[in-house]
């Protein structure tokens, strides 16, 4: 049923989105239009004003289909970050070759010396310096740090309705660094997308092709148990299941223009940054959480959950042709996605459609751009995960008959080949990881111009011009490059190097 209580003409819509000469031009596609009282009143539902284009749908029920029942535990272990996994697919003495040689690209390794010592552009030592200052940051703990809490003061622990709370959290969580949040209920559903096993050690390490599996002091279990208070030991993360729990999704922007400087160790910094920023975000949002009486669990496990599962079940994105990759109405896919579990009382958030899935439907400009070709251009997404190369993959190393284990299934998505997707970042002697397909997408546009919020509230109201903006995007030159590198270093970009009042509508911003 649609939301709306009346119904508009075609000719009065084209006038609506500024398409027609009596039309009133760019404001009319930004300017939302109430039909009711209802309408105005869900426009701003939990105090989180979003684009007038951004719809809420029902819980539980984001763009993109799930299946539940095909939906089980990730071992994170299989993920094609650990060295293990990759010589699964193509084979161990290709990977155990590539490391003797050259060492993984995005994390050590010859190739990346070699650019910083020659001087290639985007790899010169100021570029590199800054990619090594992004990548210090302090480490936090699975329960959070030790706060001063209620029971200090004599009180009680904090008492709210998770309407409030909501409200709260989410003006803490903005205090603190995080662009936006998300919320879901710990329930039976979700507990399917909370990982089986950390990856922890078994990362980018070698040592675990031929002895698998590796030590559970290495890569730890993640357990759900009957009790009041989640706890951590050597071989366990434990998530209580006496309490109600919650999942909150937060978002940690990134620099958009410092991902067009691709490839570049630029880029790289702006990657690297929101791992920084998520550890300063968490540590603190933890220790908000605890004073006020309640627990709070994150830092440890990585990955704790599937991020773009949380963003996209709680609203703050929806999933984009690369399974791997969510888009926000507010900032694109330049986003970091994260999570913990609180048993603070919370109202969960919905999911949106503003038509980013839909128009990833017609568009497939990363997927053009994806330098090993490693992204599909099906025009419909598909339940099977790729258990074998796509036949325009380009420059990947033949693939095993392995069973593809990079996915968890249960999601109606277009898939990405992830393990050669992540062959070509890390094993193929590039100095820096790729994301071209974060950095040349539609949506990586900055927010000052009036005429990307025009185009997003055309996107969300409408897919009859979705062709028409793919090609647009690649006319004007959107995209990524070497060459914008030395004119980064030359701008004035704001805190952080992105635009901290995206979405902010109070204070003046």
């Amino acid at each position: 049923m649609s939301i709306f209580h009346s119904t508009l003409s075609r000719r009065d819509f084209m006038k609506y989105v500024g398409l027609t000469a009596v039309g009133t031009g760019g404001a009319a596609a930004i300017t939302p239009v109430f039909h009711d009282i209802d309408e105005a009143i869900v426009s701003n539902s939990n105090g989180w004003k979003r684009p007038w284009y951004v719809k809420e749908r029902e819980l539980g029920n984001p763009t993109i289909e799930i299946d539940w029942s095909q939906t089980t535990r990730y071992d994170a272990r299989e993920t094609a970050h650990v060295t293990h996994a990759m010589a699964q697919y193509y084979g161990a003495d290709q990977i155990k070759n590539v490391l003797a040689t050259s060492g993984v690209g995005i994390m050590q390794g010859k190739c990346r010396k070699d650019a910083v010592t020659q001087g290639q552009k985007g790899f010169n030592l100021r570029d590199n310096a800054l990619r090594l200052g992004a990548a210090v940051w302090a480490t936090g703990s699975w329960t959070g740090p030790t706060v001063t809490g209620p029971d200090f003061y004599g009180l009680p622990r904090w008492n709210d309705s998770p309407e409030n709370n909501l409200r709260m959290l989410r003006a803490a969580m903005n205090f603190y660094g995080a662009a936006a949040i998300a919320v879901s209920e710990f329930s039976e559903n979700e507990k399917k997308l909370l990982c089986s096993w950390d990856r922890g050690g078994a990362t980018f390490n070698a040592t675990y092709i031929d002895q698998w599996p590796p030590p559970i002091t290495v890569s730890r279990k993640i357990e759900i148990e009957n009790v009041d208070q989640g706890y951590v030991t050597p071989e366990k993360f434990v998530v209580p299941n006496n309490p109600k729990m919650f999942v909150v999704g937060f978002t940690i922007p990134m620099s958009r223009d410092a991902w067009r400087c691709n490839p570049s160790a630029v880029l790289d910094a702006a990657n690297i940054s929101r791992y920084r920023l998520r550890g300063d975000v968490e540590n603190s949002a933890q220790a908000f959480i605890k004073a006020l009486g309640f627990q709070c669990l994150g830092l440890g496990p990585y990955p704790l959950l599937a991020a773009q599962a949380s963003a996209v079940l709680g609203g703050t994105a929806e999933l984009a042709r690369n399974h791997c990759v969510a888009i926000s109405p507010e900032r694109g896919p330049i986003d970091g996605y994260y999570e913990f579990m609180t048993d603070l009382p919370l109202e969960p958030t919905h999911p949106i459609d503003a038509g980013l899935n839909r128009f990833c439907h017609s568009c497939h400009k990363c997927a053009d751009f994806c330098p090993p070709q490693v992204i599909t251009y099906d025009k419909e997404p598909s339940w099977d995960p790729p258990q074998k190369a796509f036949e325009h993959e380009q420059g990947i190393p033949p693939r095993t008959s392995a069973p593809n284990k990079c996915a968890g299934r249960g999601k109606k998505v277009f898939w990405s080949d992830s393990p050669a997707c992540n062959y070509y970042n890390a094993y193929s002697g590039l100095p820096a990881q790729c994301g071209m397909c974060m950095s040349t997408c539609t949506f990586n546009v900055n927010t000052g111009a009036m005429v990307h919020q025009v185009v997003k509230g055309i996107v969300g109201t409408t897919d009859i011009f979705n062709g028409l903006f793919y090609q647009g995007a690649k006319t004007f030159g959107y995209g990524a490059s070497t060459n914008k590198v030395d004119s980064w270093w030359a701008q004035d970009y704001p805190a952080y190097g992105y635009d901290t009042v995206a979405g902010s509508h109070n204070g003046g911003y």
